[in-house]
Parts: C-alpha cells; structure tokens; sequence
C-alpha cells in the first residue's frame, strides 16, 4: 500500500509496518512463519535448519529495534497519534488501485539538477553498509522485508537512500502474498505486482519525488514482464490520494478497514463511500 505524506511529518508507512504486532501464518505443514500484520515474515527458515536459532534471534531483534526507531521518530516529530492510528482505526475508508503496465508509461523525469540515481535494494547491500538511511527505521524495515521476498526499489543520492517503495511479487508459480492483499480483495498473479510503503525522506519532501519514483518503479517492474500492478491509499491520507490520482491509476471499489492490534476486518465500502 503507497503511502506518501506531506513534508511536514514523518513516514507513514500504509501498507507496511501498519501494526506493530504479531500474527500467525502457517506456510507449509513442516515450517511455521511468524510474522506481523505488514507481511515481514520474522523467520522464514524451517527449525530443523541448522541456522535456524541464530536466524530466529537476529530478526526477532531487528524487529524490536525498528520498533523502538519508529516510536522515536513519531515522539521527534510529534506523529504519536499517527501511529496509534496505524495500529487502532474504525473503519477506516480505504481505496484499492491499479495501474496496466502494458502500454505506454510516461516519463516523469527528476527535477532539473537532481543527482538521484534509481536503484534496487538487495539484502547484501543492505547488510553489507552499502545503502546508509538517514530514517533509522527505514534500514531495519527493508532488512526484513528483503528477508521476506519483498522487493525494494529507491532513489539514492550518493550512497544515502532519499526515498524507497516496496512491492511484492508471486514467488515460485504462487500468487503473491502480502497482508493487505487479503484485506482488499485482490489476488496478484504471475505478471502482477502489488506496491506498497512508499516513503519520502522528510528532509527531501516538496521536491516533487513521489511521481518520478513511482514511474520509475512501474518501467522496472515493466522491464521485468509485469502487466499490472496494485495499490491502495486510505482516503484521508490526502497527498497518497492526489498522487494515485496524478499517476492516472484506475480505482477499484473501495473497502472500510477496522484495526486492533493484531487483528483486522474489511468490508465493501457503502454507495455514499463510493461515490465520495
């Protein structure tokens, strides 16, 4: 789910890291997953891997870190109750979306002068050093979602990483998998992609970054055979909203999301939902 805020507050990742809780997910009949409601799994690996312990404890503790940066980065900017909200919401309206990858896609350049590179986020750059992030969460959260088979793309300036949007694939001929999908009824099959958390480093917010990224991530995954590819924005979230509406993406019908901790529940949005 994209979520892109205005330059005066902090990241507000919407489709990942929305609750900072866990769930359960079973994966095969000799592997259990745990993981939390933004679809980071925490440990993938099968107990009877050797590795496995040591995996388990390295991921439970990048967990803990990235939740202990992102309550200090909302308590720094005064975003507490944003990421109350992200954990505890009533029906809260939300818009599925999607844009054809198979026609087209225009270009949206940088900004004149920029010297922004786009680049992928492989998990041995990440944990080799290579990639700096000047949002402490951001570096653990791409830790796991790497971990997790997500795929990660961003605009870097020299070594730093200004700005990153994730999505998530079908791995191994299945559909692919991510928590919000469920939530908005979608099912993302071979030749799709499902994008999600797309942040802004709040230091570069007002730079016009949102749109060039986004197109530069649907010309990859375009390059890499994908056809389609979806998102979501919550309604009130009004700078996600004008963005998916710049990009020209074709709105799906709409759904009311309730949050508690780790559990969840969506319905069809009501006629006057729609047609707000």
């Amino acid at each position: 789910m994209s979520h892109f805020s205005p330059r005066a507050t902090t990241p507000q990742p919407c489709g990942s890291m929305r609750a900072l809780v866990f769930t359960m997910k079973r994966q095969s009949e000799h592997r259990d997953t745990l993981c939390i409601s933004s679809g980071i799994l925490l440990n993938r690996k099968s107990p009877t891997d050797p590795t496995f312990e040591t995996s388990k404890t390295v991921t439970i503790y990048t967990y803990l870190a990235l939740t202990y940066h992102m309550a200090r980065e909302a308590l720094q900017h005064h975003e507490l109750w944003a990421l109350f909200r992200r954990h505890f919401s009533r029906n809260r309206l939300v818009t599925p979306v999607v844009m054809e990858l198979t026609g087209s896609i225009p270009e949206a350049p940088l900004p004149p002068g920029s010297d922004l590179r786009f680049v992928q986020l492989r998990p041995e750059d990440i944990k080799a050093g290579i990639w700096t992030f000047s949002v402490p969460s951001r570096r653990y959260k791409a830790l796991l979602k790497t971990e997790s088979g997500f795929r990660g793309f961003a605009f870097a300036q020299g070594n730093a990483i200004v700005a990153d949007a994730w999505c998530a694939l079908p791995q191994c001929g299945k559909c692919a998998w991510h928590p919000d999908l469920k939530m908005l009824a979608i099912v993302c099959k071979e030749g799709e992609a499902y994008g999600f958390d797309m942040m802004i480093n709040p230091d570069y917010r007002g730079r016009n970054l949102a749109v060039p990224l986004q197109r530069a991530l649907h010309h990859a995954l375009k390059r890499e055979g994908c056809a389609r590819m979806y998102g979501s924005y919550y309604d009130d979230n009004l700078p996600a909203l004008w963005m998916h509406r710049m990009l020209k993406y074709r709105e799906l019908p709409k759904r009311r999301v309730s949050r508690f901790l780790i559990f969840s529940r969506s319905v069809p949005a009501g006629k006057a939902d729609t047609n707000a």
